[in-house]
């Protein structure tokens, strides 16, 4: 194959440029008047992801003073008006230039919301260069006048949608500079289709892209959002765009249960992971517990604070599924997080890289890996009540180990039985394991 699935409408040509997103007229309110004008738009990716919206006009005397704060941006002439506010204005004898700053970083194109989509394709920002080399491994060979790469794929299935994700050709480059200097880059692109090729419609679009942010956040570690969805009708014409900004984290080095080398894990999980965000009674605490885990996985988060915020995502984890399963919860923060996890087959022996935690365990100030994690987070949270050494030390490994915790509980929630890499034996790139339950069921 010498051509890629999904053509990029966006592109990042180094990581960090701006990246235009082309030309429309705009609308812009204020003091019940409006001004018409030419707009560019732009997506700046420093210090923060943000669309800017530069607007220029040869009747500089029609636009408000600078620093006006009642104005209403319309791009287009399908997207509601939003508030913004001007960055930067120069005025002269040729006209005006304005540069609008959204104050809310949601902005859609579409003249009726009733439209069906036969597909929607988008780009997703700061996801890191993977490989599907396992069995059903999808990679695609990619030419370019004499040049030959493999670029990554994964097809992402549930029953209801069927996803292409797949890197582009300067993916590999941008992550190196991601790597060295921080920041955004767009590294991969997709397209959302139903699994039995129907229309769809615009808010179920919507939704299964917010899960799919989710998702790959999760398998990142850090926020990973999807931007610039562009849909189309049967007849193959552009009928709905979205250039609003979900979440996003800066390019940081993460440890977690996805394994770039194994891209493939991606589709194994994905199915069973959509269907606990779906469920009624667990979903609302799987995204809890995710949210919190993201929260403490940012590079520059204290360890600390991190490790309290995890504390909380196990526990709403115990109080939605321990009943679920008609198990108590019933005893303290640590009783009912080990009943979690040893009903999930997850051990919660200290692992051997703990080696601060395993040190006081057999000095008698906590019993297993639930029990360091609790006393260590009240340690924190009330510190009148000091345990007999100092905990500052044993802190990022209980972070550590509460992290694996959630990220083990969601695997195992969302079904998966496959491999994965386990941040707390971190080893080379590729090296992975089985799940701690599919090494246990295989014992037996």
């Amino acid at each position: 194959m010498n051509k890629m699935l999904i053509q990029p409408k966006y592109q990042s040509e180094n990581a960090n440029a701006p990246i235009a997103l082309g030309e429309l007229p705009v609308e812009i309110g204020f003091g019940g008047k409006s001004v018409h004008a030419s707009g560019r738009l732009e997506l700046r990716l420093l210090p923060e992801n943000r669309v800017l919206i530069s607007v220029h006009s040869d009747h500089y005397d029609q636009f408000p003073a600078f620093g006006h704060d009642a104005t209403m941006i319309r791009v287009g002439d399908t997207a509601k008006p939003v508030p913004a506010f001007a960055l930067k204005s120069n005025h002269s004898s040729s006209g005006v230039n304005i540069e609008y700053l959204p104050k809310i970083s949601r902005i859609t194109l579409c003249r009726d919301r009733r439209v069906r989509l036969r597909a929607a394709d988008f780009h997703m920002i700061n996801f890191p260069e993977f490989f599907s080399t396992g069995a059903g491994g999808t990679d695609l060979a990619y030419e370019n006048a004499g040049n030959h790469m493999r670029l990554g794929h994964v097809r992402l299935t549930n029953g209801e949608w069927a996803i292409d994700l797949h890197a582009l050709p300067n993916t590999n480059k941008l992550v190196k500079q991601l790597k060295e200097d921080g920041g955004y880059a767009i590294t991969h692109v997709g397209r959302l289709a139903r699994s039995d090729g129907k229309a769809f419609g615009v808010g179920a679009t919507e939704r299964a892209l917010n899960q799919l942010s989710t998702f790959l956040s999760f398998a990142q570690g850090a926020w990973t959002p999807v931007f610039g969805v562009t849909g189309v009708s049967k007849n193959d014409q552009i009928v709905y765009e979205d250039l609003s900004m979900r979440l996003s984290s800066r390019w940081q080095a993460t440890r977690g249960w996805f394994d770039v080398h194994h891209g493939e894990c991606l589709a194994q999980v994905y199915p069973g992971f959509t269907a606990l965000l779906e469920d009624a009674n667990l979903g609302p605490a799987a995204s809890r517990a995710i949210y919190w885990y993201l929260r403490g996985n940012r590079a520059g988060a204290g360890v600390d604070s991190a490790l309290l915020l995890a504390q909380a995502a196990l526990e709403s984890l115990s109080y939605a599924v321990l009943p679920r399963m008609g198990l108590s919860s019933a005893g303290n923060a640590a009783d009912r997080i080990r009943r979690l996890l040893e009903a999930h087959g997850i051990p919660t022996a200290l692992p051997k890289s703990a080696s601060r935690l395993r040190s006081a365990k057999r000095a008698g100030i906590w019993k297993d890996g639930p029990d360091a994690v609790v006393k260590i987070r009240n340690e924190l949270v009330h510190p009148g009540k000091r345990l007999s050494i100092k905990i500052g030390p044993c802190v990022s490994e209980a972070w550590r180990l509460a992290q694996w915790y959630i990220e083990m509980l969601i695997l195992r929630l969302s079904g998966f039985s496959g491999v994965y890499s386990n941040q707390l034996n971190p080893r080379w790139v590729g090296e992975v394991e089985q799940v701690p339950w599919a090494k246990s069921s295989r014992k037996q």
